[in-house]
């Protein structure tokens, strides 16, 4: 016979203890929960992510097995410190209960539902301790002046301790790195009290999958050619991503020299780069808005963001898009992303869009609603992508964000073979490849006729 395994549940009405919104349970950034072991108390900070993701996370930091009732996530706006277990729990769950279970082989199993504890039946895990695309990077800064400032970023950085280890004095930001995370966090209140200047946290966004692809026959040819107009005029469709190997022979001209904001990359030519694979499906897109036999003025401008890194982050991915925005573009297509939003890449998108620039951003790969960013910003373009029959692929977010849906699989061409690439970031190049094909300068469409058409023929609405 099993021990008798005891279930404690409770049910309750949302109660906000005053210290929940005191003003240093404010300084934990967004996504991070810390689990003092000793004291059994809990800080965090999980504004913007889904009770599941927090939940896992809370997982990991405490050892306990959460089992959450499945079609009970929903998104929170809660910020605590130094709560214990049921005054967290209660402050994150709102209507739903919980039940704490002694757990037969040890350790303490909880359980969310609505009614019955045997519905909770969905185990989360947070694997790596992190967001698959993003992650805080605790010993960093990124420090912004202000356009009229007279503070000397060098000499700043001296007093704090710090080190710059990327600069932009166009964009007047600066990238930190401390000797430790408690470094960071000191220097970062000192800035707080500074006038003229802003302290914001750095965030990497993982490199894109570059496994094998799957190979297929040779399905298609690339009936376009590039031409110019009589004024010299292109449409520049900027794509931030990995770095581009060379093109089949009849795409290759479409390309611009490329540029780099994370040093040089060495490439394989075994197989396709994440890059190589969006500059054709980018292609792929505007061949789909082009009659046959005819030219184009778009042109491609390939910006690596990651280097030789696993990751880049969204400093880097802030001054890729001020990048491209000086070099012309009229389009702006990214890949990466993650759960937690950037005020400086903020400020980035929302210059580019004073530009006449289209941010189109990938929705991410996950079947969730949670929200990814840079593609949750309002000024930016999620696309997700749909399935063979049309409808919102199962890998595929469907969250409230998103505002376009596009073929998420395409076909590629490299070293003679042709692979199909799936996901949402092909489907995101696609739609991009089409805005560039509407907006050619022969053809003189703007921005809003680009968006109307684009919302009419391939909006989500209706799709979650």
């Amino acid at each position: 016979m099993h021990p008798l395994r005891i279930i404690f549940t409770v049910a309750f009405a949302l109660l906000v203890p005053a210290k929940v919104l005191a003003k240093d349970a404010f300084a934990l950034p967004t996504g991070r929960i810390i689990w003092h072991k000793e004291a059994r108390r809990i800080d965090a900070n999980v504004s913007g992510l889904s009770l599941s993701t927090v939940l896992s996370k809370l997982s990991r930091a405490t050892g306990w097995k959460v089992y959450l009732q499945p079609g009970t996530d929903r998104p929170l706006q809660v910020k605590f410190k130094g709560l214990d277990r049921g005054a967290a729990l209660r402050l994150m769950l709102g209507d739903l209960n919980y039940a704490v279970v002694p757990a037969l082989a040890g350790g303490t199993e909880i359980r969310i539902y609505q009614n019955n504890p045997a519905a909770a039946t969905e185990l989360l895990t947070d694997k790596d301790g992190r967001p698959k695309t993003s992650d805080w990077l605790a010993r960093e800064l990124v420090v912004s002046l202000a356009p009229d400032s007279k503070i000397s970023i060098d000499e700043l950085a001296k007093k704090l301790d710090g080190t710059i280890v990327a600069r932009s004095d166009e964009m007047k930001s600066y990238r930190l790195r401390f000797d430790s995370e408690e470094s960071a966090a000191k220097a970062r209140e000192s800035l707080d009290e500074m006038d003229g200047v802003r302290a914001d946290n750095n965030y990497a966004y993982h490199r894109p999958d570059e496994g094998p692809m799957g190979r297929t026959q040779d399905l298609s040819d690339f009936p376009i050619s590039p031409t110019t107009t009589t004024d010299g005029c292109n449409v520049v469709v900027a794509m931030l991503d990995t770095a581009v190997q060379s093109l089949p022979a009849n795409q290759a001209a479409f390309l611009l020299k490329p540029l780099s904001i994370a040093g040089e990359s060495t490439i394989q030519s075994s197989s396709p780069t994440h890059g190589t694979a969006m500059a054709q499906s980018i292609l792929n897109g505007l061949k789909m808005v082009t009659p046959k036999g005819t030219g184009s003025t778009v042109r491609i401008l390939p910006i690596d963001v990651y280097g030789n890194n696993e990751a880049t982050s969204s400093y880097d991915l802030a001054k890729g898009i001020y990048a491209a925005v000086g070099n012309g573009a009229s389009i702006v297509n990214i890949s990466s992303g993650g759960s937690l939003d950037s005020f400086l890449l903020n400020d980035v998108i929302e210059y580019a869009r004073s530009k006449g620039t289209i941010v189109f951003a990938a929705a991410g790969n996950e079947p969730t609603t949670q929200p990814v960013f840079p593609a949750a910003n309002p000024n930016v373009i999620a696309v997700t992508a749909s399935d063979t029959q049309g409808k919102v692929a199962s890998y595929a977010n469907r969250g409230e964000f998103v505002d376009l849906i596009a073929p998420g699989t395409t076909p590629i061409k490299h070293n003679g073979e042709t692979y199909l690439v799936t996901g949402t970031s092909p489907a995101t190049a696609m739609i991009s490849g089409m805005a560039a094909g509407i907006d050619d300068c022969a053809k003189g469409a703007d921005v809003n006729a680009i968006r109307a058409w684009l919302e009419k023929t391939y909006s989500f609405r209706g799709q979650r």
